[in-house]
């Protein structure tokens, strides 16, 4: 009596699995659990019990880790390793002669792929076996995807977050466009110094827009170009700011709100066109602040200090820039998840978005969700896999989607589905070889081009970034002699650029050269009136040129631009109290203590302000606070808390945050602070003592 073979589970790919008409050979693979299987022989055959068309057979090697870029190695990342799983799968790739028949008898009904092990050639009995039924499609994907390609070099960024890229790292970026039937991918624009992100193509393939960061990571900047075999990036500065939703004009050059979609309550956002151009559908959620004061910082995905935000989806008419009235869609709003990216297929129909229990993008738990676009009942895709699906894209025929997943390894892959024409799916397949395997691939998207058309991104104006953060580098390390001549030539390329007026003023304040600051601040003015920092940094000048009338001028102009604007409100307090309009000053000095408020020297500015006013009470708690956020060791806020408890008859209390300034000054060898701030000790003392005897 024989055995029954052991089971072959077929990991890759999946059953069910539909490959478009032009996809290269993919790499099947299994998991065998009979230990002595040493040889596998596949069959392929057109139906259950037919004689098979395709006899094959292999050593089920073990899956290969992939080509590793060098120059994303470093000390920060961990290089791309098998799982215990993937170690003990074995694989096998049609050659292309086999792939091709495989794909021409799988088209009228599913071709059954049949792998069973043996203990080795000679033998005739399977010791294990498994299948898989695939298809081939009619239809053909037609465009080629493009997608950014990144090497994950990890960094601590600002408030400590973890970021995936350190800046010096931004060139190594690349962006591929690939025709999904070929076998590898082609570099169109790589080597830039600002990072590139989310971008979007025009539906006739003409245009694509990126958002590109500006100097400094600022956000402010769009580049649109036509899309041609040699394109040119140009950019357009918008400085938009809070999550409202806006259009561009090209024909006006001018970015307006849309109404409806512009309440600063909320963040508005991933918003799409739909195929006629008559109505957007945007994710919305509640505004929030992204780190609370207080609240620790998240260190990993969906991490219970992590700030929660559920996005819904809005449908909102366009109206030729008038927008109206947005209306949440039904099953993709309101069910206690975050809906986000949505994408609508071009036949209008549906609307394909991310589920997940917070945030966005990138989301472990993310899932693929379609649903009608006016609204119903969402059904879950068969294309997800196990872990994060987002940054899907529909072809423009409608009939395949392109989406990044991490289910295979931490460095994301690019994953293909089919869709019908009622938005059914199936299982997902991998477009190999997109990228080294320690680099991943994301926000893939389909160009309305044909597959092989040839496709440069000229990136020569990014350039100039490059000499803006090489002069602000040099500036954060106090080298102004090496800053200024990069912030001249970075100016020399773009006279009309706002922020390099404002950036090389403020170069030319710090070197002591503030009438020519002056000059490079109001030109930054006239080139963009609501952009807030060079009217602040404008105020700083005139105020250390003794013009106070033109500084208050100046820094309530920044403040009507950006209302919690820290420094702004910081300087404005300064002089309105130093021109002894305290009543006026205190409410812009606790502002700032505010909005900053682990900032010691602001909150020592409202208590100087406090004091000087005769109002102790109110002092007293600022003065500590001041203290606090020092770790007790500035002698000039001790002098203060000293003042403001003496104001307050606290004379014990005055007398001991004196002397601790006494010792904080002696320690620092600073005799001078050390000696005035005795004199006031033994003025304290004296007082104290004549209160006692009085008693």
């Amino acid at each position: 009596m024989h055995r029954r073979p052991e089971r072959i589970t077929v990991s890759y790919p999946l059953d069910g699995a539909l490959f478009p008409p032009e996809f290269p050979a993919p790499q099947i693979e299994w998991r065998d659990p009979s230990p002595n299987a040493r040889i596998w022989k596949i069959e392929v055959s057109a139906a259950e019990g037919a004689a098979p068309t395709l006899r094959a057979v292999s050593r089920g090697e073990p899956p290969k880790i992939g080509e590793i870029d060098q120059r994303a190695v470093g000390p920060t990342n961990k290089l791309p390793e098998l799982t215990p799983e993937q170690a003990a799968t074995h694989t096998w790739r049609p050659d292309p002669k086999s792939w091709a028949a495989i794909k021409k008898q799988s088209v009228e009904r599913p071709a059954i792929v049949t792998i069973a092990g043996y203990e080795s050639e000679d033998s005739t009995r399977p010791i294990s076996q498994g299948r898989v039924d695939i298809r081939t499609s009619t239809d053909p994907i037609g465009a080629p995807v493009f997608y950014r390609d990144v090497p994950l070099m990890p960094s601590k960024g600002e408030h400590g977050v973890i970021r995936p890229l350190d800046k010096s790292n931004v060139p190594l970026i690349a962006w591929r466009i690939r025709n999904l039937a070929d076998t590898k991918s082609r570099v169109v624009m790589t080597g830039i110094h600002s990072c590139a992100n989310c971008h979007s193509v025009s539906r006739d393939g003409a245009t694509m827009g990126m958002d590109v960061d500006g100097p400094k990571n600022d956000k402010g900047v769009y580049a649109l170009f036509p899309i041609k075999p040699q394109s040119a990036i140009t950019l357009q500065v918008f400085y938009p700011t809070r999550g409202i939703l806006a259009w561009y004009s090209k024909e006006s050059g001018r970015l307006e709100p849309l109404p409806g979609a512009d309440d600063p309550r909320y963040v508005h956002v991933n918003a799409t066109w739909s195929a006629d151009g008559k109505f957007l559908v945007f994710a919305r959620a509640e505004a929030r602040d992204a780190y609370p004061p207080g609240q620790p910082l998240a260190k990993y995905s969906n991490d219970p200090n992590e700030t929660q935000i559920k996005y819904d989806l809005y449908r909102i008419p366009f109206n030729d820039g008038r927008g109206g009235k947005a209306e949440p869609i039904a099953g993709a709003s309101n069910n206690g998840m975050s809906n986000s990216f949505p994408k609508i297929t071009p036949d209008g129909r549906f609307v394909i978005f991310v589920e997940a229990r917070n945030g966005q993008l990138m989301r472990p738990d993310g899932k693929l969700h379609i649903v009608p676009v006016a609204g119903g009942t969402p059904r879950l895709m068969k294309a997800n896999t196990p872990l994060m699906n987002s940054w899907h894209s529909i072809s423009p025929n409608g009939r395949w989607m392109v989406f990044s997943s991490k289910s295979r390894t931490p460095f994301t892959q690019m994953f293909l589905t089919h869709l019908d024409a009622d938005g059914n799916d199936t299982p997902a397949v991998l477009v190999e070889n997109s990228t080294a395997a320690n680099r991943a691939v994301n926000i893939p998207e389909f160009v309305n081009i044909p597959p092989d058309q040839p496709f440069v991104i000229d990136a020569a104006v990014t350039e100039y970034y490059k000499l803006i953060d090489m002069a602000s580098d040099a500036m954060d390390k106090g080298d102004r002699a090496t800053a200024l001549p990069l912030y001249k030539q970075a100016l020399d390329s773009d006279p009309r650029d706002p922020f390099i007026h404002n950036a090389y003023g403020s170069a030319l304040a710090t070197s002591g050269r503030l009438p020519d600051a002056m000059t490079q601040f109001g030109q930054a003015i006239a080139l963009s009136p609501d952009y807030p920092d060079p009217h602040n940094n404008l105020a700083s000048a005139m105020a250390q040129s003794g013009n106070l009338d033109r500084a208050i001028v100046e820094y309530g102009k920044a403040l009507e631009r950006k209302s919690d604007y820290t420094e702004a409100h910081l300087g404005l307090g300064a002089i309105l109290a130093q021109s002894g309009r305290l009543d006026e000053a205190i409410p812009h000095l606790k502002e700032a203590a505010d909005l900053d408020e682990k900032n010691p020297a602001a909150r020592a500015n409202l208590c100087l302000a406090l004091v000087s006013a005769r109002r102790p009470d109110e002092a007293i708690p600022q003065c500590e606070q001041a203290v606090n956020l020092s770790g007790h060791g500035d002698p000039r806020f001790l002098e203060m808390l000293g003042k403001a408890y003496a104001d307050a008859n606290r004379l014990e209390d005055a007398i001991g945050a004196t002397r601790h300034g006494v010792d904080v000054a002696r320690a620092a060898n600073d005799e001078a602070t050390a000696r005035h701030l005795g004199e006031t000790l033994a003025t304290y003392e004296a007082e104290a003592a004549g209160q006692a005897k009085r008693r």
